[in-house]
């Protein structure tokens, strides 16, 4: 489609100024879909004036319902620059295309005996309200509504994050959510009609704020709403606070129940400070919600004293934020982070005690204890106790051993501190352990370590290690990592790493043979890495010393390259531990673990706009059950992790690695963008690959590449040239903005294709999109050529039909 014309920019412009919005739309109707780039602009007197204008900016903001595409995206891309004067009218179209049909009068008046306009144009357009077939997730009406809903949703948050917010409390305390609206008294046509998932939009684009998201957490934590408990001279914001009021008291109280618990429970994503708040608030109110609701907030508080343990013990001696109605809660003070390298000891720190009983019980009868073995049982509970008796023949020095072992248990077990022993959790969560301390000083340690390690053998599988980490001394656990990787016992066809790791993540232990040797005995891992992977990488290298990096270093180099197209494994998102360990390497300047992670695609990251960067991640051992999600929301900029590692001399493997894998998966299309120039000397039989993609992509990763060292195909120029002249004409604008920059960057680094460049360049010029046409005017004028005709009348109609874009581009090339 091609840009506006010089003319119809003109007239919208002046149809805005005059406060006739209705104008603009109509010249931009006849555009059927116009891209965001390709949006006519807007001058500042032309929107202040229209700000300053209440009635035409209504009618602005009722552009956002528009069936036109291109009106909408006009709406979009200008209506957040007038932010405080479109806020409050954005808001009133919002509330009310929450329940469009209700008869009467809307917040921006009546539409013909409805209160939205959305409603008024489904009717008006006579869209169907019903599926076409099963294989449609939307009837016309339905999609319409989405699609203009999610569009107003995003304009509420850029023009006010505090409307979006009370927009948020509006929906939930008018009860207008999808599989809860109440039918009572609703007699109207289509009164049924509802937005599909609009909360879960608001909720999302809420979160995208951090800060504000926050902020939003504590203070409903603390009882409060923005709508109701703060006061606004906004017209609307009072008329929406009035209508949840009237709905009663209990009306208000499910409100603030329903904020809490859909929103509050998580605490990933949030900045230290609003963590703690949150935990001090929820921890509070525990005691105040129903038997149905508390195990939730009691399973997400040993979530978060699990996940950040350190926090969680400061967060408790503190005060909650409850704030008093109508005042701020002020945000907690923010705790010291845990400092990169091996975390302090804590009392916390320590096996299960079910487990270690367990443990106990499984070893008296591999050792053929069975008297130990039935006392044992008997002290369990009857859902945990074996129903078998081993076989008799053990050694009485061993029965002794495993007795003091089974005492010392019941004499030291008790409840791991932080965690509150009357509240109410599943049945499989043990809340009770046994301090380090005591395994540590033990009089059996010694005879204890040489029991275990007499009973490996072939078949011995990881029970036996998980056994030796539940149970066994750091010195005792050492020797029985050497017998274990001199042995070499195979895994079992049942065994299960996580029991392995989890008592040592509650030991905060690395016992470095013993782990290097499981986890790397099968050579390369497969490409659906583990979590259990993971975290043994993180607990060699966060607690192992130098021997556990040392461990870590040769784990990281096994990371298998990608071997298929996957775009789900994008290698960028990985387990929490994982992250834990690239972020301690950082705060280290580890060059070298980095160097090779970058080589094998393992680096952690996300996006924060067009940044890439390193997520943000204190020690981290345990297993969560979540997807792997690399953003964190905090992190270093790659680039500069990138400028460290350089000097590891890894660079060059890392390009050649990514240059044949940028095929498959995201990791190696960013770090292409991070290399410098002379780093691809040398693969230009690797870059000219790329340019034959059918993924766009790829495509515009390989030109980027000869944009910025076209030196690379010092041997294969004219082929380079062809391909990127192909690209220019036949792919996305992306793609065909970095095919001009490569051909220019082509023919002044090589004159024997300077006229091919320069004549691609010129058939390109036949072209519509505007930034593709100006990003090859641009290298044309960096190249000596003479323009053909045909061009040369191109460029002149081009110039006569917006000169704003292209005249003064195309007066160079008409000298010359």
């Amino acid at each position: 489609m091609a840009a506006v014309s010089a003319a119809h920019r003109k007239q919208i412009d002046s149809a805005i100024a005059a406060g006739k919005p209705e104008a603009a739309f109509a010249i931009l109707q006849g555009y059927a879909d116009l891209r965001h780039a390709d949006m006519p602009p807007l001058s500042k007197d032309s929107l202040r004036a229209i700000g300053n204008d209440a009635a035409a900016m209504r009618r602005f903001v009722l552009g956002s319902a528009s069936t036109s595409l291109s009106v909408r995206r006009f709406c979009r891309k200008h209506l957040p620059k007038l932010a405080e004067a479109a806020a409050s009218p954005l808001l009133a179209l919002a509330a009310d295309a929450l329940d469009p049909f209700r008869p009467g009068d809307g917040l921006l008046g009546s539409f013909g005996g409805v209160v939205s306009p959305l409603a008024r144009t489904i009717l008006d357009e006579e869209m169907s309200f019903e599926l076409k077939s099963a294989n449609h997730a939307y009837s016309d009406a339905g999609r319409y509504g989405k699609e203009v809903m999610d569009d107003v949703i995003f304009l509420v948050g850029a023009t006010s994050y505090e409307h979006l917010i009370r927009f948020c409390e509006y929906q939930w305390g008018t009860g207008r959510i999808v599989g809860r609206a109440s039918t009572d008294g609703r007699d109207w046509p289509h009164a049924d009609y509802m937005v599909a998932w609009s909360h879960q939009v608001v909720q999302e684009t809420l979160a995208k704020d951090r800060s504000g998201w926050g902020e939003a957490l504590i203070r409903w934590t603390s009882g409060r709403t923005l709508l109701l408990d703060e006061a606004s001279d906004d017209p609307v914001v009072c008329e929406l606070a009035c209508r949840v009021r009237a709905r009663g008291p209990e009306a208000v109280a499910k409100l603030k129940e329903e904020l809490v618990v859909q929103n509050a429970r998580i605490f990933h994503g949030l900045s230290q400070e609003h963590r703690m708040a949150l935990y001090r608030n929820l921890s509070a109110t525990l005691s105040s919600w129903s038997p149905k609701l508390k195990p939730y907030f009691e399973r997400a508080l040993a979530d978060y004293r699990q996940t950040y343990p350190g926090e969680a013990e400061q967060a408790g001696q503190e005060t909650p934020v409850i704030a008093a109605p109508g005042t701020s809660p002020a945000p907690a003070a923010s705790a010291t982070a845990p400092a990169a390298g091996l975390p302090a000891r804590d009392d916390s720190a320590g096996p299960s005690a079910q487990r270690a009983l367990l443990t106990v019980l499984r070893l008296a009868f591999d050792a053929r204890l069975p008297r130990l073995h039935a006392t044992i049982n008997d002290s369990l509970d009857k859902l945990l106790r074996d129903r078998e008796a081993p076989q008799d023949g053990g050694r009485a020095d061993d029965a002794n051993t495993l007795a003091a072992l089974h005492q010392v248990i019941l004499e030291h077990r008790g409840t791991r501190p932080g965690i509150d022993p009357k509240a109410s959790r599943s049945l499989v969560e043990d809340i009770t352990y046994v301090p380090d301390r005591v395994l540590e000083s033990a009089p059996f340690a010694g005879a204890l370590a040489d029991l275990l390690i007499r009973m490996i053998g072939e078949k011995s599988g990881l029970r036996l290690a998980a056994a030796a980490a539940t149970v066994l001394s750091r010195e005792g656990l050492d020797r029985f990592g050497e017998a274990w990787a001199a042995r070499s016992p195979a895994r079992g066809p049942h065994d299960d790493d996580r029991n392995l790791l989890d008592p040592l993540a509650q030991r905060r232990i690395a016992p470095v043979a013993l782990l290097r040797s499981i986890f790397t005995q099968s050579g390369e891992h497969p490409v659906e890495l583990t979590e259990s992977w993971q975290r043994a990488v993180a607990l060699l290298y966060v607690l192992g010393g130098d021997a556990g990096r040392t461990a870590a270093l040769a784990m990281v180099a096994r990371h298998p390259y990608p071997k298929e197209v996957n775009e789900y494994a994008n290698r960028r998102d990985f387990y929490d531990p994982h992250q834990a360990t690239m972020w301690a390497a950082w705060e280290r300047r580890d060059a070298e673990l980095l160097a090779i992670a970058f080589e094998r695609f393992a680096i952690p990251y996300f996006w924060k706009g067009s940044k890439a960067l390193l997520s943000k991640r204190e020690p981290f051992f345990i297993s969560t059950g979540y997807a792997a999600r690399s953003d964190t929301g905090e992190g270093a900029p790659l680039t500069d992790v990138w400028k460290l590692v350089e000097p590891a001399g890894r660079v060059a493997a890392t390009v050649r690695a990514s240059l044949q894998r940028a095929e498959l998966c995201e990791a190696p299309r960013t770090f292409l963008e991070l290399a410098s120039p002379e780093a691809f000397s040398g693969l230009g039989d690797d870059v000219l690959p790329l340019l034959e993609s059918s993924n766009p992509t790829v495509l515009a990763t390989g030109l980027a590449i000869l944009g910025r060292a076209p030196a690379c195909v010092a041997d294969r120029p004219g082929e380079a040239v062809t391909l990127a002249g192909r690209a220019l004409t036949s792919t996305r604008s992306g793609a065909a903005k970095e095919a001009a920059v490569a051909l220019a960057a082509l023919g002044n680094a090589h004159a024997s294709v300077r006229a091919q460049a320069f004549s691609a360049l010129a058939d390109g010029l036949a072209l519509e999109a505007a930034p593709v046409l100006q990003a090859i005017l641009k290298s044309m004028k960096q190249l000596p050529g003479k323009l053909p005709g045909d061009a040369r009348q191109r460029i002149v109609e081009l110039s006569n039909a917006d000169p704003a874009k292209f005249e003064k581009l195309v007066k160079p090339l008409l000298a010359a």
